[in-house]
């Protein structure tokens, strides 16, 4: 917009947890980025705000939008018959380039269908009839900075002051002598191995039902297990995933500490998903197989929200109204559960030994007493 001098990209990102909307802005060396994430997200958005720099070289001043001319700059290389990428079409187009920057038009009359930079940013327009000129609503240009980015606007503002400005990050030892006592205290409990006795029980339900009461008495608003479904339980994981905190898993890791993750990304973890749904879809005990997942995501759930996020976050979910599930109570894998059953296909044993994985909160919350020590001369039943 040549009034404001600013470009304005509004955008709907396909992601794991759903289409995010997401606004682009760039006016002067100022640029932000707004991301809506979907309903099941209670209205969580996010701002960061930040400066581009060529190659990502921050030594490098920061750079300004696109020149309103930049199309009066580019030199024509030839016309070619080509393959457009998720238009999936081939057609004969005109090919321009001005650096490493490159445009492909209607012959007839100069519509842009493709635009291309390598190693940098990938535009793509999805309408075959491509980008024809039009009006633009100065109204979307003149909420800059976004709202969203100040002070009381966005859940989560990264890097931006309460103007809305880009507010460099501070150097790490800055960081150090800033750090909050809540954490401080998230550190001191991620490398607590143990729970405190008040975060166990006697057994597998009775533990599900002492976390639960922690859960309900916390900043969360929850939901019990049983009134999820996989696709729900499998985009709040994927949100939960992107609002973690990378820092405790650098302590679980090193420790091979149950509360690790297993899968490195978004994406493995979204295949493994794939994988299960897929396999039990279908399948003659479809519905018992299901419940069984599901329970498995509640537990897995909340051990991310417990043990991967700070203090500081939860409390921000907990004022969106995010709904975090309660463990269930059912144990699938002891004596009369669906996974104790001697008579089971391969469908059956892969999601219980994946059930099996997922609750382990009972490796420490439980409070499991060790056997007793035999009287001397007495040979013990079982070498432990």
């Amino acid at each position: 917009m040549e009034k404001y001098k600013a470009l304005r990209e509004d955008l709907t990102l396909k992601m794991s947890i759903g289409d995010v909307q997401c606004e682009v802005l760039h006016q002067g060396k100022e640029f932000w980025v707004v991301n809506k994430y979907p309903w099941y997200a209670a209205g969580v958005h996010q701002c960061i705000c930040t400066q581009a720099h060529e190659g990502g070289d921050k030594s490098k001043p920061a750079v300004y939008p696109v020149q309103y001319n930049w199309t009066q700059q580019m030199f024509y290389i030839g016309r070619e018959k080509i393959g457009i990428e998720y238009v999936n079409e081939v057609r004969v187009l005109d090919h321009w380039a001005w650096g490493p920057h490159h445009a492909w038009s209607e012959p007839s009359n100069g519509t842009l269908v493709r635009l291309w930079q390598p190693f940098n940013g990938l535009q793509i327009f999805g309408d075959v009839t491509g980008a024809n000129p039009g009006t633009v609503d100065e109204k979307v240009f003149q909420d800059i900075p976004p709202a969203l980015c100040k002070k009381g606007g966005a859940t989560f503002r990264i890097n931006c002051d309460d103007d809305g400005y880009y507010k460099p990050k501070k150097d790490v030892n800055e960081q150090l002598a800033s750090s909050s006592v809540a954490s401080l205290q998230d550190i001191k409990r991620a490398k607590t191995v143990v729970p405190r006795k008040d975060y166990r029980g006697i057994n597998f339900q009775n533990m599900s039902a002492v976390l639960n009461n922690w859960i309900a008495s916390g900043s969360a608003t929850f939901r019990a297990c049983d009134d999820w479904n996989l696709d729900e339980l499998q985009k709040l994981q994927a949100m939960l995933y992107l609002v973690r905190n990378a820092d405790f898993d650098s302590i679980y890791t090193p420790a091979r500490d149950n509360r690790r993750l297993v899968n490195e990304t978004l994406e493995d973890i979204k295949a493994t998903w794939a994988d299960l749904n897929k396999l039990v879809e279908g399948h003659p005990a479809e519905s018992k197989l299901k419940n069984i997942v599901r329970d498995a995501h509640c537990h897995e759930s909340v051990m991310w929200y417990v043990h991967h996020l700070s203090e500081d976050t939860k409390n921000i979910l907990g004022e969106t109204g995010i709904e975090i599930p309660l463990l269930s109570l059912a144990p699938h894998h002891e004596d009369g559960g669906a996974c104790a059953q001697s008579q089971q296909d391969e469908t059956h044993q892969t999601v219980c030994r994946l059930y099996e994985e997922k609750v382990s909160c009972a490796a420490c919350h439980s409070n499991a007493l060790p056997p007793k020590e035999t009287k001397p001369g007495r040979k013990a039943r079982f070498n432990l």
